[in-house]
């Protein structure tokens, strides 16, 4: 299976970066490549390939650096890279540019905050969390929401936080929440357009496993 999708992977990225070359310079171009290459280098198990796929990142994010547009995502885009490169200070401040100019997606939020996280900066991964909660109305709307699947992932971080912070019962709550939440098909998450693509089963079946490893842990602390 990775090896397939690593054949997949490198063909799109090859079709993307030759693209670069021949066709006047598109934003999207560069994102798209920078995006695959991203996911090749999550998948790769080899040390030296991985080095060679950041090697190209390193390039790449040069480039989308030096691209002066006020673009979401082109920020975002550079952001990810500087996270998966190590430099969080870079990172960190591309991720809210992207944010300022796009303050409604779920999906900055959650990646935004999962970085945070990451970074153990707890207070700053709430903060951002909580940010969202305006605009919950407008990922209600039937026929709106491209977020519903990084609403239930913003939710599942949520858990994950009250779980690092020792409060096991609340992480059990939220997910336990967000569950039902799932079941009952209260986010959208099969928009057309959305980035990615999950069945309601296979969301479902995750967030049970949460919530079982949430159960069982509060068991074995009585």
């Amino acid at each position: 299976m990775i090896a397939e999708e690593n054949n997949f992977l490198f063909e799109a990225y090859n079709s993307y970066h030759d693209a670069i070359h021949t066709m006047p310079i598109r934003n999207d171009s560069y994102i798209r490549a920078a995006a695959i290459l991203i996911k090749l280098r999550s998948i790769e198990t080899d040390n030296d390939k991985k080095t060679k796929l950041e090697n190209h990142l390193n390039i790449y994010v040069n480039v989308l650096e030096n691209i002066k547009e006020k673009d979401s995502e082109l920020m975002f885009a550079t952001g990810i890279i500087y996270s998966i490169l190590g430099n969080t200070d870079k990172a960190g401040r591309y991720l809210e540019m992207a944010r300022s100019y796009y303050p409604a997606s779920a999906y900055y939020a959650f990646e935004t905050s999962k970085f945070y996280f990451n970074c153990a900066q707890i207070q700053q991964a709430e903060k951002t969390i909580r940010s969202i909660d305006v605009y919950m109305p407008q990922y209600l709307k039937n026929g709106y929401v491209m977020h519903g699947l990084y609403i239930h992932k913003i939710r599942d971080l949520e858990s994950l936080i009250e779980y690092s912070k020792g409060n096991y019962a609340n992480a059990l709550k939220i997910a336990m929440s967000n569950l039902k939440d799932a079941e009952n098909d209260k986010f959208n998450i099969a928009h057309s357009r959305a980035r990615e693509h999950v069945t309601k089963e296979q969301l479902v079946f995750y967030l049970k496993n949460r919530v079982y490893y949430f159960e069982n842990l509060l068991k074995q602390k009585k």
